[in-house]
């Protein structure tokens, strides 16, 4: 069985930077400063990507790190009856020569709400 790497909290805090301390030893943390905001990208472009792969990729690595599970089925092509099913990764590749996507001026009435 293996043993986990734990450790105390007195450990954690000297990682921890400090915000704000006073006489009486409290420390007080920035809860965005503990928590990281920023995920490595699962699916990173080349530097020649079109606007339509950046936006598919943009897309494919939010739901890489939701449904990691289902990325791992859906990322690679299958055979299913005889017919290829295309991938995640082959849609992403054949977007190399799409149009670039069109973002509509969407407006939304939220009076009645």
């Amino acid at each position: 069985m293996l043993k986990k790497d734990t450790k105390t909290i007195e450990e954690v805090l000297e990682t921890v930077p400090v915000v704000e301390s006073n006489e009486q030893e409290i420390q007080v943390n920035d809860p965005m400063l503990l928590r990281p905001t920023e995920l490595p990208l699962v699916v990173k472009l080349p530097e020649g990507a079109s606007n339509a792969q950046i936006a598919y990729a943009k897309t494919l690595n939010g739901y890489a790190y939701k449904n990691p599970t289902k990325w791992a089925e859906k990322k690679d092509d299958h055979i299913v009856n005889g017919a290829v099913v295309k991938g995640l990764i082959t849609k992403l590749k054949e977007l190399k020569n799409a149009p670039d996507p069109v973002e509509g001026k969407l407006k939304i009435n939220n009076s009645g709400i």
